[in-house]
């Protein structure tokens, strides 16, 4: 036992450390008189370092090096000055459609203790259509030193949890310490679940559990149900936020574009199978509107509350209001503040900025899309390599149409935009590192090549092509080029050195730098100079051995710069 407090009457050592869960005791062998502190020499004197903003980024080890730059930041928000703290809640989009998630937008979420009175917590899990279920995610932390935590799927008793389905035990040293973790039960086998049925996720810790070692976890303000002894239940204010998940699904990689201010992504399978597409949110035409009003004769099934409408043609064009609410069915009544003129027949609609993503259907052919899609004119176009020729689509009321054009093929595509030409299309030919020009064309006329220029040797392969600054950059396997429309020219030196299939996959500019990746590393140029920042760069260690990866992404946004790197199967992504 120990008890050690200042002015402790009969303390049991002379210091004590407490790490949150147990408490070590201390004795000095000489006694507490021993503990001095005698500054006389610069280690033992007072000193301060601290660090109150991380523009110098990750990948310093040691503070006195850069005050400004950090070692490593898991989990943590950096980017506000003079604070640091752990990172906000990720909100994962459903951009698949073999999983159930109770959290939604506008949800307060709030940490339940599972212990005594409320040892068991339940929510219900009622699935949109019938999928093969795999794992169970939910948010979790421990206070203390709690038993076995066990998750549990069952079917449904009168509104309670029924028969036990699948059952994951996890004990407390898989949560090493009171930090909130996201964690996976994945059990064992598979479990079907039913469309519109009704099934429960039961989550329970041990009979031992008490106020100084227990579970918490994560909920939202909802419709759970709490039990003692997991007979009788008792309806919460609190529903158990949980992610409900098929078997991982064929690798691929998911690229994103906007059409008509709706945010599409379609998936390049790395198995080469016909690629999925899906549309954030909900496109329309108005069939009737009051001054708070919008009614739609399309059918939908989502709550589209604290997203946003807004009208792209027609009358009303240009305004945004926030969704209060909306009614589902056949035909939809989308509620919101007061409209400054009130939409009709004419008015087209966008609602975005929802975590849902549905497929888009219609009488349309999309094959294995390869790359990036391009937009102009009101047309997106996917290259889709160089068996297949190029597919365009566009909006067409409340649905769209796909095409195929005539005889473009592309492993990349890109819309540049100079004076002497104005916007053009154009295409690689990945393998034979050649480039194709094509006018702008109106829906249903095909795009026609107009010049084929080979970049470097065919030896490595074209990754992708940007306009920064007013310079075309075509980017390869063994560097960068720049390419004026008649004249091919290398950039920097020794980028062949590593030549490899990533080298520029994910290219962005700040309007000051352009960042490309390089190497598994990101560079950063200006003019002539090319900097490395990330794993090539003096006194910087790169990412940590377990977050190591491709970047696949870099994205500018409000004076940021993000870069997504892809850990792959066995690193964290970052």
């Amino acid at each position: 036992m120990v008890n050690v407090f200042p002015s402790c009457p009969d303390a049991s050592h002379d210091i004590s450390l407490n790490d949150g869960t147990n408490v070590y005791g201390f004795t000095f062998a000489g006694g507490p008189r021993v503990l001095q502190e005698i500054p006389l020499s610069p280690p033992a004197q007072a000193f301060e370092v601290q660090g109150k903003t991380f523009i110098g980024g990750r990948g310093v080890i040691r503070n006195t090096d850069d005050a400004t730059g950090f070692f490593d930041s898991q989990n943590l928000w950096t980017t506000s000055e003079g604070k640091l703290h752990p990172s906000p809640l990720w909100l994962y989009a459903q951009l698949r459609s073999d999983v159930v998630e109770t959290r939604e937008e506008g949800n307060t979420l709030s940490w339940v203790s599972i212990y005594g009175a409320t040892r068991y917590y339940s929510d219900n899990l009622v699935p949109s259509a019938t999928f093969t279920s795999d794992k169970v995610y939910i948010h979790l932390r421990r206070v203390g030193t709690p038993g076995t935590l066990t998750l549990e799927v069952t079917d449904n008793n009168a509104g309670n949890p029924g028969t036990v389905l699948k059952t994951v035990t996890m004990a407390e040293s898989v949560v090493p310490d009171t930090v909130s973790v996201y964690k996976v039960f994945d059990f064992t086998g598979t479990q079907s679940l039913s469309d519109a049925a009704v099934y429960h996720i039961k989550v329970y810790g041990a009979s031992t559990d008490d106020v100084s070692n227990h579970w918490e976890i994560l909920s939202y303000s909802g419709d759970g149900k709490t039990s003692a002894d997991n007979s009788t239940w008792s309806a919460s204010a609190y529903g158990l936020f949980f992610r409900v998940t098929g078997a991982d699904s064929t690798p691929g990689r998911w690229y994103f574009f906007t059409l008509e201010s709706a945010l599409y992504a379609v998936m390049k399978y790395d198995a080469g199978s016909n690629s999925a597409l899906k549309m954030n949110g909900f496109r329309g035409i108005a069939a009737s509107a009051t001054s708070t009003t919008l009614t739609c004769s399309q059918a939908a099934t989502r709550n589209y509350a604290n997203a946003f409408i807004r009208i792209i043609d027609g009358t009303g064009d240009g305004q945004v209001r926030q969704i209060t609410s909306n009614t589902t069915g056949a035909s939809i009544v989308f509620t919101v503040p007061t409209w400054d003129i009130t939409p009709d027949a004419t008015s087209k609609f966008v609602v975005y900025g929802t975590s849902y993503w549905d497929n888009v259907t219609g009488s349309y052919t999309l094959g294995s899309v390869v790359g990036q899609p391009v937009v102009t004119n009101d047309i997106a176009y996917f290259p889709e390599g160089q068996s297949v020729t190029v597919r365009r689509m566009r909006v067409n009321g409340n649905s769209h149409d796909v095409a195929a054009e005539a005889t473009i093929l592309a492993d990349v595509l890109y819309v540049n935009t100079d004076g002497s030409t104005g916007t053009q299309i154009w295409a690689a030919n990945a393998g034979a590192a050649t480039v194709s020009n094509a006018n702008v064309a109106v829906w249903g006329t095909d795009l026609v090549a107009l010049t084929t220029t080979t970049i470097g040797t065919s030896s490595y392969r074209i990754t992708n092509m940007y306009n920064y600054s007013g310079q075309f950059f075509i980017f390869k396997e063994d560097g960068l080029y720049k390419f004026d429309g008649t004249r091919v020219t290398r950039v920097g030196k020794n980028f062949s050195d590593i030549p490899d299939i990533n080298n520029g996959s994910a290219v962005a500019d700040d309007n000051t730098y352009l960042w490309f990746t390089w190497g598994h590393s990101a560079e950063r140029m200006l003019g002539s100079n090319i900097t490395d920042m990330l794993n090539w760069r003096a006194g910087y260690d790169g990412m940590p051995d377990n977050r190591r990866g491709i970047i696949r992404e870099i994205v500018s946004a409000v004076g940021w710069m993000f870069f997504v790197v892809d850990g792959g199967a066995s690193n964290y992504s970052s």
